[in-house]
């Protein structure tokens, strides 16, 4: 029988919410798993205290802020660590606080992992993303601080992959587990999801569609217009419906290509159960993602038996499985994503053409391929590092 733990679950600093709602959730869900195992989990991390007086002094809002994570943070674990009981595990519920590890790297840790974008293109490892000076230090903190770490948590064989390549020593525990579905995707019936999109999409009842949905530039959002142009040739009644904002380099391929305008619509900020409804509707989700650290989109699209077209890469492939469709990845020269685009439209094609007994069935293997993605196995993956880690540094 396990131990119970005494969990110290670093987290980000609340008040500038750089990382968004997923990182906040992912720190729930670790806690609301474990204390339901029976462990404590305490949460740290760093205090709104000079940073609140930036809301008054704009200019100085990110540095009083900097104070708060760089000076009295770090004093307040060097106090903190010395009350701590025996079984205490420190947790780092990403791999971007890594600036916090050397200060508990002798004791029981694990750093959880999800991905290196950043860290590679602030090392000139991904062209489309160069971040200024201050970005390219900061990320090269981080790294020198989650260096130190010894046990970690990945949520994808790619991302392990990076993790081992930017290690500078190897780690004592690595483990891959998986990202759960972390909301209750499930197929939708048709006249349902209609009347959830009836304010998202006025007319759009009835009407055939693909979709796409993420807002980063690893997205590729140009290569699923390019795919849509391809498609539109032979279908006239298909739609494209994208869940981001359009950027200045869409609108103005759009600009360029007017006869499609009609056609494509932009959506953002909407409900979990739109989103469902159009997983569950669309014909396809188009997903040439660049780079994934996970890949939620196609395990989403999956849950709800929605096709999924992704790239011929990993992570994309470790979580697509045998169910997902795959394309090349997108080439660097237009004359060669023409015929890219091409191939992925004859693919869609294909998809839409198989006899409706199939499809069902098609539809059927993914639902059940994602059901295996479930919190309590991801739950069951973290409890077991954990104590592994204890059982290592205490060993």
């Amino acid at each position: 029988m396990n131990s119970s733990l005494h969990i110290i679950l670093f987290t980000h600093y609340s008040l500038y919410n750089l990382y968004g709602k997923s990182m906040s959730r992912f720190s729930e869900l670790i806690a609301e798993g474990m204390e339901k195992r029976g462990h404590i989990v305490e949460y740290w991390k760093p205090p709104t205290v000079f940073g609140y007086f930036g809301k008054k002094i704009p200019f100085l809002y990110k540095w009083l802020g900097y104070i708060d994570q760089y000076v009295l943070f770090p004093l307040l674990i060097l106090w903190r660590i010395r009350y701590l009981p025996p079984n205490s595990l420190m947790v780092f519920s990403d791999q971007a606080l890594g600036l916090w590890v050397p200060f508990v790297k002798d004791r029981p840790h694990v750093i959880h992992c999800h991905d290196f974008l950043a860290l590679r293109g602030s090392l000139g490892e991904i062209l489309h993303y160069s971040p200024g000076f201050m970005g390219r230090l900061y990320q090269r903190l981080i790294r020198w601080g989650f260096s130190q770490g010894k046990y970690f948590i990945s949520v994808s064989k790619a991302t392990q992959d990076d993790l081992h390549r930017l290690l500078q020593t190897p780690a004592k525990l690595s483990t891959v587990v998986h990202n759960p579905l972390n909301s209750p995707f499930s197929p939708l019936h048709p006249a349902k999801s209609w009347s959830e999109l009836k304010e998202l999409w006025p007319d759009g009842e009835d009407k055939k569609f693909i979709m796409h949905i993420g807002s980063t530039w690893y997205k590729n959002r140009l290569g699923v217009l390019q795919i849509f142009e391809q498609l539109a040739f032979d279908l006239p009644e298909m739609h494209l419906i994208m869940i981001s904002k359009p950027t200045n380099e869409l609108l103005s391929w759009l600009n360029d290509h007017p006869q499609l305008n009609n056609r494509i619509n932009f959506h953002h900020n909407i409900t979990f159960r739109q989103l469902q409804a159009l997983y569950s509707l669309a014909e396809a989700l188009v997903f040439p993602s660049l780079y994934e650290g996970f890949g939620w989109p196609v395990l989403e699209a999956l849950s709800c038996g929605c096709p999924v077209v992704t790239t011929n890469a990993q992570p994309m492939t470790e979580v697509g499985g045998d169910v997902a469709y795959y394309i090349s990845t997108y080439p660097d020269s237009y004359d060669k994503q023409v015929d890219w685009a091409k191939q992925a439209a004859d693919l869609l094609q294909e998809i839409f053409a198989l006899p409706s007994d199939l499809k069902e069935a098609k539809n059927k293997e993914g639902i059940d391929h994602a059901s295996g993605f479930s919190l309590e196995h991801s739950l069951l993956g973290y409890e077991q590092c954990y104590q592994n880690a204890m059982g290592i540094t205490v060993g």
